[in-house]
């Protein structure tokens, strides 16, 4: 082994980037601090204050960490991957990545200052440093990603809220939640993120545990963390998430039953017509369950007409896109004085539209919402291109967030606050090291010492 090797190898274990410390320390880190951050803004903790107008010491303490983390690992991979830069060996599908980003980031900017409500928020500077660093720095092997990733959320978001539930039930569960798709239960599991924020991260980690199954196989503890992040799914009550969740499982087992021998594919078949009759069966009788769901889906029938409410908020995003179509009203968009001066109409403090494209278009408009979709394009082309090697774990995870846009804010406007950035980052790095390794050429075993070279013009023995 050759000096520069070693030195290589030592560089490596130090966490340069393309080492697994730089990139374990980014998954540990922002999981942890999401949770601080989400505790100190809790609206379960809080009250009816608006917690973002409110900045208690815990708050204030996630901020500053969120903000400084994101400044010191977005500093780090710019200056360690400065090499990379200058030698121009930075690949295509980083520069790709970095300028969606860049269009989209570009469009938040100008609003900042040419929006109907110029403000600027620093965290943006932040977020932009840590996801540029994120395109070029050399992204992992996938399964060293996803093994830091998955060990992280199952740590802080499935274990750990666990034991919060016990000790902390208060500041955890939300009583007497009245929206839930669940019949009798009128409880909701939120962690210290709100419940849709919990259930993106859970999504995630279960589309990484899907990644591992298909890499190495899962062992009996994987097996009671899988079933555990679904239980605590459910409890979230999610309804877009769970709803994704049933339809990307419902595809992935039906690839499954196109790879498999044809016996099976006939079992598969036949278990699922009579499962479809059993339901069918089950649905049509009378039944305390079947009364409560019909009772439920009457009680709801105003809300579900206008998806709880949101039909007047994406009116009154609209109406803040029109009075300046190219730059939007600015970045605060349903910030903390928006949210506080629309409550008495509302009837509850609103955060965000409850929709991405309608989101950024009223927030940094027509040209923010071409860069979001530029940013967006980009991740689809690499996860459903070269990523599609991997399996259908890429393309999943970018479906979800280009889905879930319709009624969630996932990108962007302080989701460093709620866990989205968390989710955002692993979908891309997933898709970035999924890509990367699809198109780095395979390197030739190399030939034992002892074994003799053929002969010149001759056939080895």
């Amino acid at each position: 082994m050759t000096g520069s090797t070693i030195a290589a190898r030592g560089r490596l274990r130090i966490g340069l980037p393309g080492g697994e410390a730089w990139w374990t320390v980014l998954a540990w880190g922002l999981a942890a601090i999401s949770l601080v951050y989400g505790y100190g803004t809790s609206f379960l903790r809080l009250g009816a204050v608006q917690s973002e107008s409110v900045e208690e010491p815990m708050a204030r303490l996630g901020r500053v960490l969120i903000e400084s983390f994101l400044f010191a690992m977005g500093g780090t991979g710019i200056i360690l991957a400065a090499p990379s830069l200058l030698r121009s060996r930075v690949r295509w599908v980083g520069v790709a990545v970095l300028a969606g980003y860049g269009a989209y980031l570009g469009g938040r900017l100008l609003s900042c200052f040419l929006g109907t409500v110029p403000e600027f928020y620093r965290t943006i500077l932040g977020e932009a440093l840590l996801l540029a660093a994120v395109a070029i720095v050399p992204p992992p092997p996938t399964a060293v990603w996803r093994r830091a990733a998955e060990r992280a959320l199952c740590a802080l978001y499935v274990w750990l809220t666990l034991v919060l539930v016990v000790v902390d039930r208060a500041n955890t569960v939300q009583r007497y939640y009245d929206q839930g798709f669940i019949p009798g239960i009128n409880q909701r599991l939120h962690g210290y993120l709100h419940a849709n924020n919990l259930a993106a991260v859970l999504f995630v980690y279960l589309m990484l545990m899907l990644l591992k199954h298909r890499q190495q196989g899962w062992r009996w503890f994987d097996w009671v963390n899988v079933g555990l992040a679904v239980a605590m799914q459910l409890a979230a009550q999610s309804k877009t998430t769970v709803g994704l969740l049933v339809v990307f499982a419902g595809l992935h087992v039906l690839g499954a039953f196109r790879r498999a021998r044809p016996l099976t594919r006939l079992a598969g078949a036949l278990t699922m017509v009579l499962a479809l009759c059993v339901l069918g069966f089950a649905s049509t009788t009378d039944s305390k369950v079947n009364d409560a769901i019909r009772k439920r889906l009457t009680e709801r029938k105003e809300s579900l007409q206008s998806l709880t409410g949101r039909d007047r908020i994406w009116a009154i995003s609209l109406e803040k896109w029109r009075e300046n179509t190219w730059f939007g009203y600015g970045p605060g968009l349903w910030g903390p004085e928006m949210g506080q001066r629309y409550l008495p109409e509302l009837g509850w403090v609103v955060f965000h539209s409850h929709n991405q494209y309608l989101q950024v278009l009223g927030a940094s408009g027509l040209l923010g919402l071409a860069g979001l979709l530029a940013y967006l394009g980009v991740l689809v082309g690499l996860a459903a291109g070269p990523g599609a090697r991997q399996g259908p774990v890429p393309l999943y995870l970018i479906a979800y967030m280009i889905l879930r846009g319709g009624t969630e804010v996932a990108i962007g406007h302080r989701g460093y606050a709620n866990g989205s950035l968390l989710v955002q980052l692993i979908v891309e790095i997933t898709i970035l090291a999924a890509a990367k390794e699809a198109l780095t050429p395979a390197i030739p075993a190399e030939r034992p010492a002892s074994a003799p070279l053929p002969a010149l013009g001759g056939s080895a023995p």
